[in-house]
């Protein structure tokens, strides 16, 4: 065959080249449009820190409006890289409905004064998650907790939990609900306020369910004849002075038709007496098996700095949902101040009344309320674990299924004016209507002084998500970042530094003298 000429080998070899590289770059958009069409995400931390829950994931894939997530995040946040990276998991997981974007409040100075102005942002560090005009505003201080104990050795705060997660799904199930839950907080009897201004009281706790889409209103129990109309649950926050009996017989009436209560009663000292106020709620809580002790909660194995043997901090939790993540978590409780609450020995049958949380087994309910300054366990006191709060559910069933005690107060949506079908026909079954009451034996922890303290606010929050069957938010539990570290003794240091310094480099100097050597022969 003739030999090809130069310029023939230089075409061949340049149409090669180039069909090559039109081959990867096909190669390129084919792999790049297959991993679009097919978008998956890995998520390799133990602690699965970027993974949504499948609480999260089912709600997300349920979303019927669009979603508008925004950082508003300083991109030097020890925060803004697990932020980025749970909100893309949110976007990934229904990107039809969730856009995921940033505002940098330091460099996109006109983008920021626009959020600032269209959503009323208060301060900057938040995340923004919107739908419409409506939005919900979650704070970076709210979303993670610190370990500050090495902070007087020069050393960094580091992230014990990240409760990002539970924020922003709550958040979305705010955004995503037609109707608020409607809580109603009695007044009359010296409870604690929603308003700001003394140390009971619960303007932070109201903030909280504010933004959990709680609809929230004060309420005067005295001379009325039954709970507000659509009240989703009742807030008995901390009363000093005693319930009526027509108020008793209204709270009853309130829970006989599927009602649900919130109960928090501080230990009230009756000047003189050495004995706690009757509120006039003991007999009656009594009747739903719960106990309320007349005496204060001791548990000197508990003692904070500062604080005395009266200030409960707990980590003994029962099992229920209201307090199911917070004992996965390892957090703790911090109550001021409290009474006993626990179950009655003579619960009614069909009534599921579970505790919640409690002291230590050193811990004891003092009934010598008249000296206080010497205490000690005797005969008279409850012995520990000592019960602090409780939580009563019990279903209300009736055997006519158009009655309004039936459907919650409602006539039954299937009274027609048809004719009566054969008494032999099958009947649907009607579910039954669930009461449901907690019961703490103090105010103290979820007032404006203490709920940040501890897993205070959690515990509060899961409390309302319960009694109004929100079971979404009570499942997603803080992540804990993994905290890799390596201890090693002078020994192993020294091993190490040997093969860094000395085994490493002079093997490869060696390997390139000896190559040196081998090509000079």
């Amino acid at each position: 065959m003739p030999e090809r000429s130069e310029t023939q080998r230089q075409l061949i070899k340049g149409s090669s080249l180039g069909a090559g590289v039109g081959l990867i770059l096909a190669l390129f958009v084919m792999v790049n449009y297959l991993s679009l069409r097919h978008y998956k995400r890995f998520d390799w931390t133990s602690s699965q820190l970027y993974s949504l829950s499948e609480r999260s994931q089912s709600l997300v894939a349920g979303l019927e409006q669009e979603i508008d997530m925004v950082i508003f995040l300083n991109p030097a946040s020890s925060l803004y890289d697990a932020v980025d990276e749970l909100l893309s998991g949110y976007a990934a997981a229904n990107p039809a409905m969730i856009t995921k974007r940033e505002v940098d409040p330091a460099k996109d100075l006109l983008q920021a004064q626009r959020l600032v102005d269209k959503y009323s942002i208060e301060s900057e560090n938040v995340v923004v998650i919107a739908s419409g005009d409506d939005r919900r505003v979650i704070s970076e201080l709210d979303m993670a907790e610190f370990d500050y104990s090495g902070a007087q050795y020069g050393e960094a705060p580091k992230l014990t939990e990240f409760k990002g997660e539970q924020l922003i799904t709550s958040a979305l199930l705010a955004l995503a609900e037609a109707d608020k839950p409607k809580v109603v907080f009695t007044t009359g009897h010296g409870e604690a306020r929603l308003e700001p201004g003394d140390q009971r009281s619960l303007s932070q706790a109201g903030n909280f369910l504010g933004r959990d889409n709680y609809d929230i209103e004060e309420w005067s129990s005295l001379g009325k004849t039954s709970v507000p109309k659509d009240t989703d649950l009742l807030v008995i926050a901390g009363p000093t002075t005693n319930f009526l009996p027509p108020e008793v017989e209204l709270l009853t009436d309130y829970l006989a038709g599927g009602g649900r209560a919130l109960i928090m009663l501080d230990p009230v000292f009756a000047q003189g007496t050495g004995t706690l106020v009757d509120l006039g709620l003991t007999d009656w809580l009594h009747s739903y098996g719960v106990k309320l002790g007349d005496d204060i909660v001791i548990d000197p194995s508990s003692e904070l700095p500062f604080f005395g043997p009266e200030t409960i901090f707990t980590d003994s939790f029962g099992r229920h949902p209201i307090v199911e993540t917070l004992q996965q978590a390892g957090t703790r409780i911090l109550l001021p101040l409290a009474r006993s609450v626990g179950r009655a020995t003579d619960a009614p049958a069909g009534y599921e009344v579970t505790e919640l949380l409690s002291t230590s087994e050193a811990g004891w309910g003092e009934t010598n309320l008249a000296n206080l300054e010497e205490i000690a366990p005797d005969d008279q006191d409850t012995r520990g674990p000592v019960p602090l709060a409780v939580a009563v559910s019990f279903e209300i069933t009736t055997d006519d299924p158009t009655s309004n005690e039936a459907t919650g107060g409602a006539a039954s949506a299937n009274e027609t004016d048809e004719p009566d079908v054969a008494d032999d026909e099958p009947q649907e079954a009607v579910e039954p209507t669930q009461a449901r009451l907690v019961v703490f034996g103090d105010l103290d922890f979820a007032s404006d002084l203490q709920i940040t303290n501890g897993a205070n606010r959690v515990l509060v929050l899961n409390a309302f998500n319960w009694l109004v069957k929100r079971q979404d938010l009570l499942d997603i539990e803080p992540r804990r970042p993994e905290q890799t570290s390596m201890s090693l003794s002078q020994a192993e240091l020294l091993q190490v530094y040997l093969l860094v310094l000395v085994i490493l480099p002079g093997l490869a100097i060696a390997s390139g003298v000896w190559t040196y050597l081998r090509r000079r022969r």
